[in-house]
């Protein structure tokens, strides 16, 4: 079964409330399994057969806390 993973990073709640309504969508799609995450190791990422990434972002780039929890070099 197809395993997708909704990784985001949220500062005040309004990414995580996108994230979650992704995770709702995916829920609908029969023979799909989702799973909602705001941190994940590098080695797990391989575990998914599709990542959907969502990170705010301020002066055109995401936040440091944003990269980290993403698995993005600084």
């Amino acid at each position: 079964m197809p395993k997708i993973l909704v990784l985001y990073h949220s500062r005040t709640g309004n990414t995580r409330l996108m994230a979650e309504a992704i995770e709702e969508g995916v829920k609908m799609v029969q023979r799909v399994e989702v799973e909602l995450k705001d941190h994940a190791a590098a080695e797990e990422l391989a575990d998914f057969d599709a990542i959907v990434v969502g990170a705010p972002t301020y002066h055109h780039d995401m936040t440091r806390n944003a990269r980290a929890s993403l698995c993005l070099p600084s």
